[in-house]
């Protein structure tokens, strides 16, 4: 596959786009970054910054740009890609694609430790960690990719590589995919780029699944089971050892801190409800006996609450932080509150606070992480 080089043109000004424009940067290339939003890159690429272009040879589009936006029109006589087409096109690493509602970031890393423990080199890029042009520049055997819907509804067809992973799908993203069936048709679409596939084996692919109950006889809870177990029968398949692995949990997935009479637990990387869903699920079988202030934030994706409903206990308070769950509509005897600070109520709380917004932290908030080291200021000196 050909690109050209000659006139770059790079949509947007998130992490992708700035790791983007540092790697042309860094190869000599000639390039502009368009927004119609207001400067706000980087010093070392601030200069090339425009809302407005005249020539256009290839157009790098940032995953998140929903399709028919305004700004795709100055760029639709031209070629458009990710920086993971570019990626996929010129690399000489193994790579191993990811994706799934929930877990991904998780299972990458495991991937990541049992092939540094074979003793590979391996890194791990995508939603956890942009800047995937940069691996071009190191010599990784092994390169594992997480992958948002978003970025396989733009990804390019006829890519092959060692082996793809397609974990357990749940509603989410419905604010940008028209329909279920469509998000589900993008995160199915990994299954086409390697003939060795594995999930959950209803497509065919090699199941998981049966490892997962032995994991969890280990002691593991199933969240942790079903992440390690797709992570070891993917090195399975590809005919690899596949080495023990302790349980890892990722900055803000489950931070866990234990304050006077009350447990503090950061789930800001919880951005969709399924994922909410499984946090309840530990937080339930870690203390069953104490009760659980949920809280909740940001913009939800999507309305299908009814499995959050199903699963709160009445004991469970809910705090929704900002404007959106509109559609929460909860049993009477679970109380619900709105609130624009949550301070003095987890002051006040006794058990166990779990701060799982369910939505996408754009509504106040670069990023989950700016979202969950919010939490921990809150909270901080809560004694």
């Amino acid at each position: 596959m050909v690109f050209d080089l000659a006139h770059n043109v790079i949509i947007g000004q998130g992490e992708t786009a700035i790791a983007t424009a540092r790697y042309l940067l860094h190869e000599r290339h000639t390039f502009e970054v368009l927004s119609s939003q207001e400067n706000r890159l980087p010093k070392d690429i601030r200069a090339h910054y425009t809302n407005q272009i005249s020539k256009c040879s290839l157009a790098w589009v940032s995953p998140g740009i929903q399709p028919g936006s305004a700004i795709l029109e100055q760029v639709k006589d031209a070629q458009q890609i990710l920086d993971i087409d570019y990626f996929l096109t010129h690399t000489q690493s193994n790579v191993i694609l990811v994706t799934g509602t929930n877990g991904k970031s998780t299972v990458c890393v495991y991937l990541q430790q049992m092939l540094l423990s074979l003793g590979f080199t391996c890194d791990v890029y995508g939603n956890y960690k942009p800047g995937l042009l940069h691996a071009l520049q190191q010599k990784l055997d092994w390169v594992i990719l997480e992958l948002s819907s978003f970025q396989l509804y733009r990804m390019m067809s006829g890519h092959q590589v060692a082996g793809v992973l397609l974990l357990h799908i749940k509603l989410d993203h419905l604010d940008w995919h028209t329909s279920e069936s469509e998000y589900r048709r993008c995160k199915e679409k990994v299954l086409s780029y390697s003939n060795t596939q594995v999930g959950e084996g209803h497509f065919g692919e090699i199941s998981y699944l049966s490892h997962v109950q032995a994991l969890s006889k280990r002691g593991h809870d199933m969240q942790t089971a079903r992440n390690i177990a797709a992570a070891q029968t993917m090195l399975r398949t590809l005919n690899l050892p596949t080495p023990d692995v302790s349980p890892v949990y990722l900055p803000y997935r489950r931070s866990i801190r234990s304050v006077s009479d009350k447990v503090l637990i950061n789930d800001s990387k919880s951005t969709n409800v399924a994922s909410t869903l499984s946090a309840l699920e530990y937080t339930y079988s870690t203390y069953p006996s104490q009760p659980v202030l949920l809280i909740l934030a940001g913009i939800c994706k999507s309305g299908a609450f009814s499995d959050l409903i199903n699963m709160l206990t009445p004991e469970t308070q809910i705090i929704v932080v900002g404007d959106d769950f509109k559609e929460l509509e909860v049993p009477h005897q679970i109380r619900v509150k709105r609130l624009s600070f949550i301070k003095e109520i987890v002051t006040m709380f006794s058990g166990v606070v779990l701060f799982s917004p369910a939505g996408s932290s754009y509504d106040q908030y670069t990023s989950y992480a700016e979202r969950g080291r919010d939490f921990d200021a809150i909270t901080g000196s809560i004694a």
